[in-house]
């Protein structure tokens, strides 16, 4: 045989999270423990449970360095993220598992950052391949399982917000508007009942309703409004009020961006100028 991390057909070297089970047919608490992994595997819809029998499988025992039946390995990546020997009870699985997921979770948001930064005004770029397509949405696939088992995560429910806008304005998924706006909308409802939301979801929950609203689509500033420049688009707005005071359609435009400037201060500076005029 050969050496076990040369060999890319081991299931938990090329899945996202998997669980490795090493067991033998006259280990008594091995056996008694399997209904107990099946049920959080089936629990868990992203891990893949691998049961390996030790005494069929001596170098990979010996690889693994198995010394106790049953023992628990825990792979994200194709890496060992952490282990649990003897007979051992589900919350100290669940706990495991728990720390896999946030690692999990942390570097998909980041890979889903990354993507955003590098599109042209946060919008999916029509010449993205097939795989890159596929990639996304099975990013966004697992962070929508996370946020159904913790709905209260809002770092992640925000940044969904951001990318669902982000692709129902994109020319590759055009076809899909309505699906967006639907999981935007159904993001943005569970949002409502959270009365002591962060700023990240305030602010992704107000960018939102501007887009969904409409109100930009035919602003001088919407270009800067689509590329999130809205510190920069207000003040162009504060410009072009100078001109037309009594422009309501800009005055309204102006008021609403206020609510998407991150900087606090200088959207209440923004908002004393307009009131100063």
């Amino acid at each position: 045989m050969n050496h076990p991390q040369a060999n890319r057909n081991l299931p938990w070297l090329n899945q996202p999270m998997v669980l490795v089970d090493f067991w033998a047919p006259s280990c008594a608490p091995c056996l008694a423990m399997m209904p107990l992994l099946e049920k959080i595997a089936e629990q868990t819809p992203e891990l893949m449970l691998c049961k390996v029998n030790a005494d069929e499988q001596l170098e990979l025992a010996e690889h693994y360095r198995i010394q106790t039946l049953p023992t628990l390995l825990l792979f994200r990546q194709g890496e060992e993220v952490g282990r649990l020997t003897g007979v051992v009870g589900e919350s100290q699985i669940k706990q495991l598992l728990a720390h896999c997921r946030d690692q999990q979770i942390t570097a998909l948001m980041e890979q889903l950052q990354q993507w955003r930064m590098q599109q042209p005004n946060n919008r999916l770029s029509s010449s993205a391949s097939p795989q890159h397509l596929k990639q996304l949405e099975k990013h966004l696939e697992s962070l929508e399982r996370y946020l159904n088992q913790f709905p209260d995560d809002e770092d992640v429910r925000a940044l969904l917000i951001h990318v669902y806008l982000d692709a129902r304005k994109s020319e590759t998924l055009a076809e899909q508007k309505a699906h967006w706006q639907k999981k935007i909308e159904q993001l943005q409802q569970v949002s409502n009942f959270d009365w002591l939301r962060g700023p990240g979801i305030q602010q992704a929950c107000a960018r939102a309703a501007v887009v969904l609203s409409g109100l930009f689509d035919q602003s001088p500033v919407n270009h800067w409004v689509q590329a999130e420049q809205y510190e920069r688009a207000a003040t162009e707005l504060l410009r072009l009020l100078e001109q037309q005071p009594d422009d309501s359609g800009l005055r309204q435009q102006f008021i609403q961006l206020l609510d998407l400037i991150p900087d606090r201060p200088k959207a209440n500076q923004l908002r004393r100028q307009l009131h100063a005029r």
